[in-house]
């Protein structure tokens, strides 16, 4: 049996609603959509070349349950680690760091493209 809690002065006051909270939902909404169809997708293009996969390297039926269970393994554990890295640095950083490696090798590895 259950009873009910009567809080004083709890609904006689009105919330303050934030005009922002609806578009902020649906951003936030928009942006996690956006992260599952990437995974999604992700693992299907692994699965549209498993065929050759297997044919180029030989696999057996089972060796190619792996590699894709593999995969998606790994981008899970690149997504729990991206996310406490963003937690502990800030979410600016995580995002400008990767960007400035790249930035700073490009010139290093520019050289070595083939010409032709």
């Amino acid at each position: 049996m259950t009873t009910a809690v009567d809080l004083p002065g709890a609904l006689d006051r009105p919330a303050a609603i934030d005009p922002n909270t609806p578009r902020r939902a649906w951003t936030g909404f928009a942006v996690v959509l956006a992260a599952m169809i990437t995974n999604l997708l992700d693992s299907t293009i692994v699965n549209v070349a498993a065929p050759s996969i297997q044919r180029d390297l030989g696999m057996s039926t089972s060796a190619l349950e792996w590699i894709a269970a593999a995969y998606t393994l790994a981008i899970a554990v690149g997504l729990m680690i991206g996310g406490r890295l963003r937690d502990m640095f800030g979410r600016k950083r995580m995002l400008m760091t990767p960007r400035a490696y790249c930035k700073a090798c490009r010139p290093r590895c520019s050289p070595l493209r083939p010409s032709g």
